[in-house]
């Protein structure tokens, strides 16, 4: 599924030399890489903020406490995705309010937000899953007729447009990982919060350290700050991104041009002109099966996510409503290998047993 080994000794010399070179300076936690990671990150979104942190899940909660969520209010957000997006809330002392995804996708039915908002919604949590945008001119929309914050999980969409925009500034923020596995990956872990609210990208930055800011305490706050070691490769790996997306988007071609004359699999709906693929996902009803055939001829797949938030002993018993969509999609999902070490005979080789397989 992934090939990190690889990737790295395509540019050992590089990296080791980066590094080093951190490691000469001594400035392993507030260098002036972090600056320059943060600034390139702006550069490449088009966003006037940028606040590096220690992973993409507390750029999530760090989002929802400066955002002013907490103890008794509701966020509404998506039965399908990563738990971390529901745990984030719950942190807060608020509670999820989930949404089933769209009967074609695997995003939040827009469709259906209204129907959840109470008194104390406070906020939309979308989640742009596997690289694909959420509808996010509707999301907005929604939050603007019942004054709603916004708040874009974009952690596994790093490279993404949407009508010429980046995901993870339409919302009041967004977030990113940059978990190795990632489009965008550092060698450990790390993330960072996105937004146009200057007076928010404060309160971000103070809150993840400590709540200081230039040096002032000025509030309550946590420890989760990127160190310059991830921020300087997040920094090289970020120069050279657009070579990493086009592999990407053409293995992804590959897999639909494909796939599309075989009427048993349910292929993602990608953009490819303005999107970056994380996975390929595709829904078969021999999954196992078919997983199983794969895996003797030596291709490896996964099947993430293959449960949905709201039926996990977590959630279950303060989640409300049936998630069919959700439901069907966690049953019969499949993630083909999709990363950038991957040449068009790896390719080749996983159709040619997907067509084998049919046979």
């Amino acid at each position: 599924m992934v090939d990190l080994s690889s990737e790295y000794q395509m540019d050992s010399a590089r990296i080791d030399g980066i590094i080093s070179g951190v490691l000469a300076k001594g400035d392993y936690l507030r260098g002036g890489v972090i600056k320059e990671f943060e600034e390139a990150i702006c550069n490449y979104c088009g966003v006037q903020n940028c606040i590096a942190v220690a992973s993409g899940y507390d750029a999530l909660y760090i989002s929802l406490k400066c955002m002013g969520i907490g103890v008794g209010d509701e966020v509404i957000t998506t039965a399908y995705s990563w738990v971390a997006t529901a745990n984030a809330i719950t942190q807060t002392g608020a509670s999820p309010v989930f949404v089933d995804i769209e009967s074609n996708g695997y995003n939040i039915d827009v469709d259906s937000i209204e129907s959840k908002i109470t008194s104390r919604t406070k906020a939309i949590l979308p989640v742009h899953l596997y690289g694909i945008p959420c509808e996010m001119k509707k999301v907005l929309a929604i939050a603007r007729k019942y004054d709603l914050m916004v708040l874009e999980d974009a952690a596994q969409a790093f490279g993404s447009f949407q009508d010429h925009n980046s995901v993870g500034t339409y919302g009041n923020a967004g977030v990113f990982s940059f978990y190795p596995t990632k489009a965008l990956g550092a060698f450990g872990d790390g993330g960072c919060i996105i937004t146009n609210d200057d007076e928010l990208a404060s309160k971000l930055r103070s809150y993840s350290d400590h709540g200081q800011l230039e040096g002032e305490i000025i509030g309550q706050g946590v420890n989760s700050r990127m160190d310059s070691i991830q921020a300087a490769i997040l920094k090289f790996k970020l120069s050279k991104f657009e070579k990493v997306k086009k592999i990407r988007q053409e293995i992804a071609k590959s897999y639909l041009d494909h796939l599309q004359q075989l009427d048993w699999v349910v292929l993602p709906n990608f953009n490819l002109a303005s999107e970056t693929p994380y996975n390929f996902p595709i829904l078969v009803n021999d999954r196992d099966e078919l997983k199983e055939h794969l895996l003797k001829s030596g291709v490896e797949t996964g099947h993430n996510y293959s449960f949905i938030i709201p039926e996990t002993p977590a959630y279950q018993d303060t989640a409300k409503g049936a998630f069919h969509s959700a439901q069907s999609a966690s049953e019969r999902i499949m993630t083909l290998p999709l990363h950038p070490m991957m040449d068009q005979e790896s390719v080749d080789k996983v159709l040619e047993e997907l067509t084998r397989f049919v046979a």
